[in-house]
């Protein structure tokens, strides 16, 4: 099985501060605005109230914004990471191609019932105006790889963080990530013990996958292919032997759901092709494990 992480990102393990992290993923570059313009009439016209983000040593336009817009550089955007645990470890860095400029740092591992969870907090900010500096806790468990980011609702694992300067307000927003994280791993921690002890047959199992997956007298020939290679797949998830302590279980049909999500794309290719953008998609979009969530 190939790791989640493997192919996102730069790599950017044993890095000692946020500065040693942006160097290797090559995100040390500033950010200025600059005027922008249009043709009329063969003349070049000055855009009021506009102006564009580019990076100084590319010269690529990371987004067009407001003249009000305060650009935060990287070094400062994640200066703060510095201070909050010398146990953090930093593990992947890169941009998107929808201007989401990230950092993945690992902290301590957790055991939840009888299973390893990794804990990760996935820092992001932008230049274009459309994504606010946050930090995203996202457990992953170890023995398969899956992340499970559906447990939470949808501001419960989020710290969301001002652009602001200053030692003082730095430390300040350490503290904010760590109660966040804090906060995040408690409600883990129980939602995780109740799926445990929350009955859920097989046969319930079966009957969510029909639902989710639906087959239809319309449907053609390949679409139901689809749908019963879907049914043969998550039905095989919930059988897979590291999952049978779980069996009957909530927790159980919620592992085979979350390592769908997580593995999708390497189950139908034969390969990992997860990329920046998808795993952003997972980690903010709605998966197969949140509507299993709300089904019961």
């Amino acid at each position: 099985m190939i790791s989640i992480l493997e192919n996102i990102g730069k790599d950017v393990e044993g890095a000692i501060d946020v500065k040693q992290v942006l160097q290797r993923a090559e995100l040390d570059f500033t950010v200025k605005g600059e005027n922008c313009y249009y043709m009329y009439n063969d003349m070049q016209e000055l855009v009021p109230g506009v102006l564009a983000n580019v990076r100084e040593d590319t010269g690529d336009i990371l987004g067009v914004v407001s003249n009000r817009y305060k650009i935060c550089q990287n070094s400062e955007a994640f200066e703060f990471i510095n201070y909050i645990s010398n146990d953090i470890k930093f593990r992947k860095a890169g941009m998107t191609k929808n201007g989401i400029i990230y950092i993945i740092a690992e902290f301590e591992s957790s055991m939840y019932l009888k299973d390893e969870y990794k804990n990760y907090v996935i820092f992001r900010n932008a230049h274009n105006g459309k994504f606010p500096l946050q930090a995203t806790i996202s457990p992953m468990r170890v023995v398969c790889e899956n992340q499970f980011h559906s447990v939470f609702s949808k501001a419960e694992n989020r710290v969301y963080i001002k652009h602001v300067s200053g030692l003082e307000s730095k430390l300040h927003m350490a503290k904010q990530v760590l109660k966040g994280y804090a906060d995040a791993i408690s409600v883990f921690d129980k939602r995780i013990n109740t799926f445990a002890s929350t009955k859920f047959t097989q046969e319930q199992f079966t009957m969510f996958v029909n639902t989710a997956f639906p087959i239809t007298a319309d449907m053609t020939e390949s679409a139901v292919e689809k749908q019963e290679e879907r049914h043969s797949i998550l039905n095989y998830l919930y059988e897979m032997e590291d999952n049978q302590d779980y069996g009957g279980t909530l927790l159980g049909a919620l592992n085979a759901t979350t390592y769908y999500d997580s593995h999708r794309d390497e189950m139908y290719f034969k390969k990992s092709v997860m990329t920046d953008e998808m795993f952003f998609r997972q980690l903010d979009g709605e998966q197969l494990s949140n509507k299993l969530l709300k089904y019961v």
